[in-house]
């Protein structure tokens, strides 16, 4: 079983960050995680290794989340909605947001030819739309391990 590591900094519309420390009521940020496309409470984990799951975690006390998603939990092309909760601020929802290693496979035929080898994925994610963690499997057994995060920031 491996964890896959989500992480982001809660911030308001205007770019500030929210956490106990930069908010007026001393509270943190609440990070809720659902299957994407329902309204179901998805399973993740406050560490890399052991716990029990939870479907939330708090922010840091300046606005900064991370939670693990365990492979034997899901599927590689299961997506997640993730909601920012403060009781200062409107509650803001990131749709089909993609955590788990989406595989590809890369052509390395072509290019011992001479020419451009090519990456084709097996999901209908394209290698610039995934936020998390990518697995990229080069034809012939070599895997590359190639992490893509991205700050979640409201508009």
């Amino acid at each position: 079983m491996a964890r896959y590591k989500y992480q982001g900094t809660f911030k308001d519309g205007q770019g500030a960050v929210v956490g106990a420390k930069t908010t007026s009521n001393a509270i943190d940020g609440v990070v809720y995680v659902y299957l994407a496309g329902t309204t179901t409470a998805a399973s993740v984990y406050a560490a890399s290794s052991g716990g029990t799951a939870v479907n939330s975690v708090e922010t840091d006390d300046y606005g900064y989340f991370y939670f693990w998603v365990a492979d034997t939990d899901y599927d590689s092309s299961q997506k997640f909605n993730i909601s920012l909760t403060h009781a200062d601020f409107e509650t803001k929802t990131y749709d089909n947001i993609i955590i788990l290693p989406t595989v590809f496979e890369v052509d390395t035929t072509a290019a011992s030819s001479g020419t451009d080898g090519t990456i084709s994925s097996r999901s209908s994610t394209a290698l610039g739309e995934c936020d998390g963690f990518v697995q990229i499997v080069i034809t012939g057994g070599t895997t590359v391990y190639v992490p893509y995060w991205a700050d979640i920031e409201p508009s």
